[in-house]
């Protein structure tokens, strides 16, 4: 059995109807500002780049030793501060980086007996949610229902950088967006 829902997103991330609502919610952030003073020695990164949970952002050397500031989060280099580069003293407080989470997440409302599919189930990934022309696996982390609708909370699993950058330039707002269940 295939069920398709095609939709045209006319709005910042999301498009709501009275049958179907989809939303992508925008990445999360994490800022990293300098808990010490001293000298940068080591920034192995460029904006751009992706980055996993405990890389080494950068080090920064004192009179008590050498510090490295790690990532909390896998994500992409948003943004250095201006302050960063090799051989620049930081202090206390400076800011040093930000990182978009690579992990988008969203939401699937679905009006009861819309559509006569099966029930999705928590933990389980499924394909295919179409961006533009990329189709992307989703897996349901959670789900509520009510008497009308049944809403899926979903995060997209994916390493598609595209769809970060489609997302943070505001191209995804004329994009088609469909899901389909097979």
């Amino acid at each position: 059995m295939r069920y398709s829902l095609f939709f045209m997103v006319l709005i910042p991330f999301y498009l709501t109807s009275k049958e179907v609502d989809i939303r992508l919610a925008e990445p999360a952030s994490t800022v990293i500002i300098a808990r010490q003073s001293g000298v940068i020695i080591l920034v192995p990164h460029k904006k751009g780049d992706n980055v996993t949970h405990n890389s080494v952002l950068l080090s920064i050397k004192n009179d008590t030793g050498t510090t490295d500031v790690i990532s909390m989060s896998n994500g992409i280099i948003k943004q250095y501060g201006e302050l960063i580069k090799l051989d620049s003293l930081i202090n206390l407080g400076d800011f040093i980086v930000e990182i978009q989470e690579s992990q988008l997440k969203g939401i699937l409302s679905v009006k009861n007996g819309l559509l006569d599919v099966k029930p999705f189930l928590n933990g389980v990934t499924y394909c295919c949610m179409k961006v533009g022309t990329m189709a992307l696996d989703i897996k349901i982390n959670n789900q509520r229902k009510t008497k009308d609708m049944t809403t899926y909370f979903f995060s997209i699993v994916t390493k598609e950088t595209l769809l970060l950058e489609l997302i943070n330039n505001g191209s995804i707002r004329n994009m088609h967006i469909s899901f389909k269940q097979e």
